[in-house]
């Protein structure tokens, strides 16, 4: 990220990357080979300070090992909890669209069978209907017939008709 303040020409760049353990591992090498470099110290004095050094390096890496390794086991059983919950979410939400999709055509299938129930009724009702209307049809024709052959027939009042 540059920054660039407005009364100075300077232009400040900071850059974040990396990790922690790297900067601290780079850090104490650094400081031990300027150590070894600036230290008025005997040779023996030198190497006694290097072990210990070396020794307190190995134990922060050890414990940043450790740390990392508790991280990773922790990260991946949250992964694995969380895939597992998503699993079984994904199978409540199929088992519920199933149960609604078996439901309606449940419904779809008792109202075709209804619908055709009722449908036959009205076929029927109409055959009826039908042949009650040929039925006086017929009487009304064999009626008519009758009139015209016995001569004119008597007027009649068309209420009564029927």
């Amino acid at each position: 990220m540059a920054r660039k303040d407005l009364d100075d020409d300077r232009v400040i760049i900071e850059r974040r990357s990396g990790s922690s353990i790297t900067a601290l591992l780079t850090g104490i090498a650094i400081g031990a080979g300027l150590a070894l470099i600036f230290a008025p110290q005997s040779g023996e004095e030198t190497r006694h300070v290097l072990r210990r050094k070396a020794r307190r390096a190995r134990r922060l890496a050890g414990n940043y090992s450790d740390d990392l390794k508790d991280r990773a086991y922790n990260i991946r059983e949250r992964a694995g909890r969380l895939v597992g919950e998503t699993r079984e979410r994904g199978r409540d939400i199929v088992e519920g669209a199933r149960d609604k999709i078996e439901d309606t055509i449940d419904d779809t299938r008792r109202t075709i069978r209804d619908k055709r129930r009722d449908l036959g009724r009205a076929v029927e009702e109409g055959r009826a209907a039908a042949r009650d209307a040929r039925h006086d049809l017929e009487r009304r024709l064999a009626d008519a017939q009758r009139a015209t052959s016995d001569g004119p027939a008597p007027e009649r009042d068309d209420a009564t008709a029927d």
